[in-house]
């Protein structure tokens, strides 16, 4: 019986010994996988950091422009109004007698010249130059590298979280 108890003794201590053994393999690759992590974030972060105030930067000047541009449209918008309004007093003219020409020349003398002036003074201060600037720099934007670079950060933390579901 006591021969029973020894062995059953030295099958558990050598159980215990491949546990613990285990226990350290475990725990070295788990420290490595952590030192590449760290790593790998180290290597990504400043990249990523980088190209993210690159893009936040043409989207501030895109947002700009796009301002400029509404506010150019409204010109455009009054200088259409007021040719309409122009064309109205001329077909007012065709076939009519000077008492029609009259009140038409009254209709033209109340149109908004300056503002009509106004808007195209707009239009001429468009600063196309600007627009095509940010257009060219939203085109060198290298979504590419942006693309490559979330891919790694995700294929870095990826393992780690199939850690943690393992042993969480």
């Amino acid at each position: 019986m006591e021969e029973n108890n020894t062995q059953l003794l030295q099958a558990l201590l050598a159980q215990q010994k491949k546990a613990v053994r285990n226990a350290r393999i475990v725990t070295v690759l788990l420290a490595l996988f952590l030192a590449l992590l760290l790593l790998a974030c180290l290597l990504l972060a400043p990249g990523v950091r980088a190209l993210a105030g690159r893009v936040d930067a043409l989207l501030t000047e895109a947002d700009a422009l796009a301002g400029r541009t509404g506010e150019l449209m409204d010109s455009v918008g009054t200088l259409a109004d007021s040719a309409e309004a122009f064309d109205g007093a001329l077909e007012k003219l065709d076939g009519v007698d000077f008492d029609s020409l009259s009140a038409a020349l009254r209709k033209l003398s109340e149109l908004d010249v300056e503002g009509l002036s106004g808007s195209i003074r707009k239009l001429s201060e468009l600063d196309v130059d600007s627009l095509s600037q940010a257009i060219r720099r939203i085109g060198q934007v290298d979504f590419d590298s942006l693309n490559d670079a979330i891919q790694n950060l995700n294929d870095a933390v990826r393992p780690l979280a199939e850690f943690g579901r393992l042993f969480g």
